[in-house]
């Protein structure tokens, strides 16, 4: 047996905000959430939201310099081997796990 709650895209940010409040924009948290559903739909399955687990898999980087210096083997985004999902305004997230 277990508890299920389902949350829109406010309360997936809110919550992610209220206990991890510096891992991400809200922009980024706008494409977790995003990337999330999308896997749920595409599975069939519903995902546990796993807060910190997020915050410990994803970082955010603000540009494709700050990218490049975490990866310094990468002239640019098509160089990653990790899954990433680039935001509006330039920014990435990069799955690390």
């Amino acid at each position: 047996m277990a508890i299920v709650d389902t949350m829109n895209e406010s309360s997936f940010c809110d919550r992610i905000k209220r206990i991890r409040p510096g891992n991400f924009s809200w922009a980024g948290l706008q494409a977790l959430y995003e990337y999330y559903d999308e896997l749920s739909e595409d599975t069939g399955k519903d995902i546990e939201f796993d807060p910190i687990s997020i915050c410990c898999e994803w970082t955010e980087y603000d540009d494709l310099k700050d990218l490049r210096l975490a990866y310094k083997d990468i002239e640019d985004i098509e160089d990653m081997e990790q899954h990433y999902i680039e935001i509006d305004g330039g920014s990435y997230l990069v799955q690390e796990g």
